[in-house]
């Protein structure tokens, strides 16, 4: 029976919950070089945990079959995608003709306002269908955080067809190809994705792409280590854990070359050794808050984007209120946690009515017609 890694799960949500502050600050105009350090390695972090759990699913399963792994990753991934994308337009149409006027008129400040309507490219339209909007062929457009999803989707897709030659248990295999990938990934002391274009001014060699093939295989071999690692004392997993945060820490907030790739080194490390869950932090992180964010995780990594449209109404709408609330309204993190509420809040519904129930009709659906061929 294949494990089930809560502290993992738990990190994936804390970091999709950095990126959602992380974007707000941008544009709150607090972002700094600090904050964009740990977007730039929160992005490699979330495909190291799909190579590494991807990798545990497979391992229990007697035979390889890659419709079915298609079917699950999509079923995992567009349900929500679609549902921002479609909404997308509505969105932007109440942001850039109503809550622009309302905005300009409470605040004043028409300058900082930011209009999304550039963003509805009717090229990228095949894109964001099709799930290639992140693949190189033109520049990100509609929903932008989703040009992730084509690389976590197409990315997986690669990864599998690849291990699945060498029934997924070669390391040399993936550990050469990890080498090989490791100096163009961090060949200018950054990672490779920055500005999502492709590598050489070719059309399929894309850098985003090519990064999330890279991780992706990295927490897969990461897994197979993990298998014949025998593990090591309670003490020792405490102190080990305590220790690579506190690295992963001192590492983005030190101005140093190369300190991304040491970061997402560390961050290696944090999901190998965090996942034996035998140490205090781990213990810690199994709390039902971090594993509800955990399981929250993607929605709020794709509706935020939405409530970040929304946010000068919000704003506007306290200013009517009273003046003296919107005054208290942006003292320091106040503003961010009423921020980071609405986005779980809104999160929740999301999950709760579309990716869990499209998910599970999805593959259900597939599963049935599979079994109805089979018998005829």
């Amino acid at each position: 029976m294949k494990e089930y890694f809560y502290s993992l799960d738990a990190l994936r949500g804390i970091a999709a919950s950095l990126i959602v502050l992380l974007h707000f600050g941008t544009w709150e105009g607090w972002e700094n070089a600090s904050s964009r350090s740990i977007w730039s390695i929160a992005v490699p972090f979330f495909f190291i945990l799909s190579g590494f759990v991807l990798t545990n699913s497979i391992r229990y399963k007697n035979s390889i079959n890659i419709k079915e792994f298609f079917v699950k990753r999509f079923a995992r991934l567009y349900p929500v995608h679609f549902f921002t994308f479609v909404c997308f337009p509505f969105f932007v149409f109440v942001n850039d003709w109503i809550i622009y006027k309302v905005y300009c008129v409470f605040k004043g400040v028409c300058e900082k306002y930011i209009r999304y309507e550039e963003y509805l490219d009717f090229y990228a339209l095949f894109d964001q269908i099709f799930m290639i909007q992140g693949m190189g062929f033109k520049q990100v457009g509609w929903v932008q955080p989703s040009w992730t999803l084509s690389i976590e989707l197409w990315g997986s897709v690669f990864c599998f067809l690849l291990l699945a030659k060498f029934e997924f248990k070669y390391l040399l295999i993936k550990l050469f190809i990890v080498l090989i990938l490791t100096p163009i990934i961090f060949m200018d002391g950054s990672i490779l994705f920055s500005g999502k274009e492709n590598l050489y001014d070719t059309v399929f060699m894309n850098k985003g792409f090519i990064v999330g093939v890279y991780f992706f295989l990295l927490g897969s071999l990461i897994y197979n280590i993990r298998i014949i690692y025998k593990g090591y004392k309670l003490i020792l997993s405490s102190l080990v854990e305590f220790f690579l945060l506190l690295m992963v820490f001192f590492a983005l907030y030190s101005d140093f070359y190369l300190k991304e790739a040491i970061g997402c080194l560390l961050l290696s490390f944090v999901v190998f050794f965090y996942s034996f869950e035998s140490g205090v932090i781990t213990r810690f992180l199994k709390l039902n808050i971090f594993l509800y964010i955990g399981k929250l995780s993607f929605s709020m990594y794709m509706t935020h984007w939405i409530v970040l449209v929304y946010w000068p109404l919000i704003e506007s709408v306290i200013i009517l209120i009273s003046k003296p609330l919107y005054n208290l309204f942006l003292v320091y993190w106040v503003d961010k946690v009423f921020y980071f509420i609405i986005v779980v809040t809104f999160s929740h519904f999301v999950w709760y009515f579309i990716e869990r129930p499209c998910q599970r009709f999805i593959v259900k659906t597939s599963q049935q017609r599979m079994n109805a061929g089979l018998q005829s």
